[in-house]
């Protein structure tokens, strides 16, 4: 897997449950009639309404928490591509209008002074986060201290895409943290600002508490800056798509060579569970070997290789643990009949055969996946069915389990839906 659609991956829509971010916050402000009506189609489920200041308002972060986040999409708030403390100025160029379960949202794309000129960081936050009069700085403090030989440290003009020097300081120079965003501090001292790496900045006791508090869980894994870059990727990727079609279909090597570029440009999600594809090593099954091995489980389950339309061949890494790779082997049923995945582990055992809930087309061909999300009539649970609570703790304890933990009930908002597609009922 990987973020070639961003929304698709940063929403998993499971058994039972929809689960979308909690964020909010409002703040009044005079609209142009048109702003108005944009801000009426995005309520009524459009499109989010974007209205733009010119010129752009300044302004300053301001949370009950110290600090904000400032993501690439509005609404990545839990996945920042960095975070700035409570006293940092921003000119605010768009109010952000976007409906979801929870309302309306309302979100300000703003920017951030990188140096003394017009450069600059772009995000998106919660427009809640924002006052119009400057409060109180809340920036914790450190001193420069790196390794090297000679006692001094780099300060850089951003967060590493051009490895560009703002200047070189003695270790033990004390500077002001503006923000953080992944592997960078962005920092004020001598009335300049610049970036520093993690490991050549001290904190103290009371800073690195607050450092702590305000770091996230996740990163968004294309950083401040690296939207060009990101850009260039995804062009790159969508030729090799263009070229070679659906991606289960990519010999393994290209899919390995697609993820080495991702680790290579820091591209990579770092979900626990994305794939991270890999070749075989010496000391691994060949794909020939790992395939006879999972036919054979097919076989002792009553299924014939040959009565399947296709097998995908898959070897991969998830995130969260990469020194146990997995071999998957994905069978796709004939038209009517059901697909099923077969896993092994590294040495070839067994380790899951799943039968997939669904038959791979109906008697339209249409895919019944999509049909559940899209294609769906709303239907009122009978005497027997689970009830909404129950499928909200089904849904929940397996969303939990495959993120590793990392989700919590209350940060994400939780809606259930009753829904039928033909003769089949569920919950979603």
């Amino acid at each position: 897997m990987s973020k070639f659609v961003r929304f698709s991956l940063r929403t998993m829509l499971v058994w039972g449950l929809a689960l979308t971010l909690m964020t909010g916050g409002a703040l009044s402000e005079d609209f142009t009639e048109d702003q108005l009506e944009a801000r009426r189609i995005a309520e009524s489920g459009g499109e989010p309404a974007i209205a733009a200041f010119e010129p752009p308002l300044t302004a300053w972060l301001d949370n009950m928490e110290g600090f904000s986040s400032l993501c690439w999409l509005p609404t990545d708030y839990d996945i920042p591509q960095s975070v700035y403390f409570n006293g940092v100025r921003v000119q605010v160029l768009d109010r952000i209008y976007k409906w979801t379960y929870n309302g309306m949202e309302e979100w300000a794309c703003v920017t951030v002074t990188v140096r003394s000129d017009e450069t600059a960081i772009t995000g998106k936050t919660l427009y809640a986060n924002l006052a119009f009069e400057r409060p109180a700085r809340q920036f914790p403090v450190g001193i420069l201290q790196g390794e090297s030989i000679t006692n001094m440290v780099r300060v850089y003009l951003d967060n590493g895409h051009t490895k560009e020097t703002v200047d070189i300081l003695k270790n033990g120079t004390e500077v002001d943290v503006l923000g953080l965003m992944k592997g960078f501090y962005h920092v004020l001292t001598q009335g300049k600002r610049g970036f520093v790496a993690e490991g050549d900045l001290k904190l103290s006791r009371e800073s690195k508490a607050a450092v702590r508090a305000a770091t996230p869980e996740q990163y968004d894994s294309i950083g401040p800056g690296y939207e060009k870059k990101y850009s260039a990727f995804s062009e790159e990727v969508d030729r090799l798509y263009a070229f070679y079609g659906d991606r289960s279909m990519w010999p393994m090597e290209l899919r390995a060579k697609v993820s080495q570029i991702e680790l290579d440009s820091g591209f990579m999600d770092e979900d626990p569970l994305t794939w991270v594809h890999i070749m075989p090593g010496e000391e691994d099954l060949t794909p020939k070997e790992a395939r006879g091995f999972a036919d054979t489980a097919m076989a002792r389950a009553g299924h014939r290789a040959k009565d399947f339309s296709s097998v995908y061949t898959y070897y991969f890494a998830e995130m969260g643990n990469l020194s146990e790779p997995i071999w998957q082997f994905y069978y796709e049923a004939e038209i009517g009949g059901y697909n099923y995945a077969v896993r092994l582990d590294r040495q070839g055992a067994v380790t899951e055969i799943r039968k997939l809930d669904l038959t791979r087309f109906d008697n339209e061909g249409r895919d019944i996946y999509d049909l559940m999300l899209t294609g769906h009539e709303k239907e009122i649970p009978m005497e027997g069915d689970l009830t909404e609570d129950q499928a909200r703790d089904i849904a929940w304890e397996y969303y939990a389990r495959r993120t590793n933990g990392v989700a919590k009930k209350d940060n994400c908002f939780l809606s259930a839906h009753f829904r039928r597609v033909g003769r089949l009922r569920y919950w979603l």
